[in-house]
């Protein structure tokens, strides 16, 4: 059986995908036009050393001006496309990974209710996309293989406080991700090897900061973790 955690979002949409949490995969639909070429650069070469882990591109990360345009009806025809985009990169990335098999079951976050500004518009489209695909193209119509978990609980799986930032769930799963396997697997080897290094975990004057897409990617892992503790 295939379990899936996702951790959706605009720029940073990631996976945790396990084989009876016994072999994992982990990787992330990289979206971010702000991302330095240095990162991005950088981010490919991990995926040349560890195994089971990927990030790919789209447009819109390759391109700071692909969605940017002065008339509105224009700007949300573009955000539309790209939100598509995301999905539809997501989605392969699965079934490349499963190979489409049936038995699967998939967990994410709900969505969070602070989101300002645009993303309080653009979180749910491109949530609401992604969800309509999931259902459609990997689970097969079957809504009941779809868990939906609220931030709290997911955050208390791993041990922490439902109001606990991004530092706290990292240094949890550096120190007991609570399932024995993922031990062996060479994206937790590096987190682990690495977890001081800016590129994973920035600390700055106003406080501790991990980075994308480490920490979008062990939110992803959550949901596997909280369907492998009610399973267990």
């Amino acid at each position: 059986m295939f379990i899936i955690g996702l951790d959706l979002s605009i720029n940073y949409a990631s996976y945790c995908i396990s084989k009876d949490f016994e072999e994992f995969w982990f990787g992330s639909i990289i979206n971010d036009p702000s991302l330095s070429l240095k990162k991005r650069e950088e981010l490919v070469n991990l995926t040349d050393f560890i195994d089971n882990f990927e990030v790919i591109f789209t447009s819109r990360a390759c391109n700071k001006n692909a969605n940017k345009s002065k008339n509105y009806t224009d700007a949300e025809r573009l955000k539309l496309i790209n939100h598509v985009e995301v999905s539809s990169k997501l989605i392969n990335q699965i079934n490349s990974i499963t190979k489409y098999d049936t038995n699967v079951i998939i967990g994410l976050e709900g969505m969070s209710y602070g989101s300002k500004g645009s993303a309080s518009f653009d979180v749910p489209q491109i949530t609401g996309i992604i969800r309509r695909d999931i259902l459609f193209d990997i689970l097969n119509s079957d809504v009941n293989r779809l868990f939906i978990f609220t931030p709290s609980e997911l955050k208390n799986i791993i041990g922490c406080k439902g109001n606990a930032g991004k530092e706290f769930i990292f240094d949890a799963f550096t120190s007991n991700p609570m399932i024995d396997n993922i031990k062996d697997d060479t994206f937790y080897e590096y987190i682990i090897k690495n977890k001081d290094e800016k590129f994973i975990k920035n600390i700055t004057d106003g406080g501790i900061k991990i980075e994308s897409p480490f920490n979008d990617i062990i939110d992803s892992y959550l949901s596997v973790l909280k369907i492998y503790s009610t399973i267990k």
